[in-house]
């Protein structure tokens, strides 16, 4: 892993308190209690901390904690297990952060790392 440059460093930091600046306006379910830039790896990332709150559940009491119920009060509408509201919101948040970039002239490479995770009983058999 390079150590990336005091310009890099300052790039990364302006990039990521732009995309911070309106993710709570962006995400009024998702109430951020900590966001911390990391550069402790080949490419700078953020963790963002947050509790999803649903505010018209209509079961139960009117003000829930829910994922699902947050995501999609904010209008993403799952369709399938490979198109939950989650991944729909993931992509919607990447293309912000992409957006961003782009005004930095900095291009997303996509490394095509992801892997998927295996239940349990396929690990153990994979091992």
């Amino acid at each position: 892993m390079s150590a990336l440059s005091t310009e890099e460093v300052e790039l990364a930091k302006q990039i990521f308190a732009e995309y911070m600046e309106r993710f709570q306006e962006r995400n009024p379910n998702l109430i951020v209690f900590n966001a911390v830039l990391h550069m402790d790896e080949a490419t700078p990332h953020v963790h963002i901390d947050y509790v999803p709150v649903m505010f018209h559940s209509k079961r139960g009491l009117g003000v829930r904690n829910s994922m699902k119920g947050a995501l999609a009060e904010q209008g993403f509408e799952g369709e399938g297990r490979k198109s939950t509201e989650w991944v729909k919101w993931a992509e919607s948040e990447k293309k912000v952060l992409v957006n961003i970039m782009e005004k930095y002239e900095i291009h997303w490479k996509q490394l095509g790392v992801h892997k998927e995770h295996l239940s349990v009983l396929d690990y153990k058999k994979k091992m």
